[in-house]
């Protein structure tokens, strides 16, 4: 038996990451954001947005789909290193574990 780990409310949908770190939808089908992409695996965060969907993989790498009316389902060419996702109403939202790195180097305590 497969147990959602995980589960994220959007506008229109909602998601869950289940134990086997694949993603089940349902909702409203506005967009396609119920289409999640054939062989989505391997995923460890979910965050579902107004009406798109938001998954991050265990390689640090971000998959998107649904609505892509203001850009916010095409994931930025090169991104890598995520460590978080969010999913707003129109935007997305991801933190690079570098970049993070990076700042608290450059910080003085």
């Amino acid at each position: 038996m497969l147990i959602a780990i995980s589960a994220s409310a959007g506008g229109e949908h909602n998601l869950a990451l289940k134990s086997d770190h694949t993603v089940v939808t349902w909702g409203h089908n506005v967009e396609g954001n119920l289409a999640v992409p054939i062989g989505l695996s391997n995923v460890v965060a979910i965050s579902a947005g107004g009406t798109h969907s938001l998954a991050l993989k265990d390689n640090g790498t971000v998959i998107a789909w649904g609505e892509n009316s203001s850009g916010q389902a095409i994931i930025p060419h090169g991104l890598a290193n995520v460590e978080a996702i969010s999913a707003g109403s129109g935007h997305s939202l991801a933190l690079i574990r570098r970049e993070l790195q990076q700042l608290l180097n450059s910080c003085p305590i």
